[in-house]
C-alpha cells in the first residue's frame, strides 16, 4: 500500500500550483514563478510560490 500523498511534500503540478494561487493555468504560465522542468513536465515548489507571493506584496503607508 502506498501511503505517499502529494500533501506530504512541497512539490506541485501546474494545476495544483494554479489552484493554490487561485489563478488559471494561463496566468500561472505567464508568471515568473521559478519552476522545475522534467522534459515536458513542470513542477512548482510551494516554498518558491510563497516567496514569490511575498515579493509581490504591495507595501502600504501603514506599519506592519
Amino acid at each position: 500500500m502506498n501511503n505517499f500523498s502529494n500533501e506530504d511534500h512541497d512539490v506541485m503540478t501546474r494545476k495544483q500550483a494554479a489552484a493554490y494561487l487561485q489563478f488559471c493555468t494561463t496566468v500561472l504560465d505567464r508568471s515568473n514563478i521559478p519552476h522545475i522542468k522534467f522534459g515536458r513536465l513542470v513542477r512548482y515548489k510551494k516554498a518558491d510560490i510563497d516567496k514569490w507571493i511575498k515579493e509581490k506584496a504591495v507595501k502600504t503607508g501603514g506599519t506592519v
